[in-house]
């Protein structure tokens, strides 16, 4: 487990520079990937398919499938567009996604996002020419942080918020949490100013949120390996 502690002020909050430039590093390597996409033509698309898998080639059925995308042009808020399940091969179907494209035009940022019981949430970019997508998951690990005040106190009830993931292999760069998802995943402190994330892909970078009336904002950014 990989422990991290967080302190907080009511006026201001001591930033690390060397996170924001290594998130600025890594959101702009996440925006190539965008850009490299942008001439695909999604709208003639109908139908994406495509199997989950785990690293060593078994199907996975029943794993919850999302459709992930901004909710409009140039937004960074992303929405949860579809879900549907894989069955019993491990393939998934979204049928119909002219009404999908439609409400959704930044198509170079739209993932679908694989959540299998065990393994780490794992995503994959929507396919180019709606070839079938493969999505291999990630093997899951846990993130524990702690937070204390100013005098060093726990801090407990805090609300923790996952926004966005990266990850450079096998997946494509970027996981950026819509409402829905990080609604669930979110965590709450402890009597220990304590909380735990679980069933995080292993070689990921999270990039968490807290934003509390207690205290001022705070984006931290963790990256972890194994649990």
């Amino acid at each position: 487990m990989e422990q991290r502690k967080a302190r907080f002020a009511r006026a201001g909050i001591l930033v690390v520079i060397l996170a924001i430039f290594s998130f600025i590093a890594l959101h702009f390597s996440s925006q190539a990937e965008v850009q490299a996409r942008a001439k695909a033509t999604p709208k003639a698309i109908k139908t994406v398919q495509g199997t989950v898998l785990t690293p060593d080639g078994k199907l996975v059925a029943n794993a919850d499938v999302s459709w992930i995308a901004p909710i409009h042009k140039d937004s960074r808020e992303f929405k949860q567009f579809a879900t549907v399940k894989t069955d019993a091969t491990g393939h998934f179907t979204f049928d119909d996604t002219q009404r999908i494209w439609e409400k959704s035009e930044q198509y170079p940022s739209a993932t679908v996002l694989a959540e299998a019981k065990g393994w780490g949430v794992s995503w994959a970019c929507i396919p180019k020419k709606g070839e079938p997508l493969t999505i291999t998951l990630t093997p899951a690990t846990s993130l524990r942080m702690a937070f204390v005040d100013e005098q060093h106190k726990p801090v407990a009830g805090l609300r923790v918020i996952p926004d966005l993931l990266h990850h450079r292999k096998p997946q494509f760069g970027f996981f950026r949490f819509p409402a829905s998802v990080s609604d669930r995943y979110a965590q709450v402190t402890d009597a220990k100013g304590e909380c735990k994330f679980p069933d995080l892909p292993q070689g990921a970078t999270l990039r968490i949120h807290i934003d509390d009336e207690r205290f001022a904002q705070l984006d931290i950014i963790n990256k972890f390996k194994n649990g």
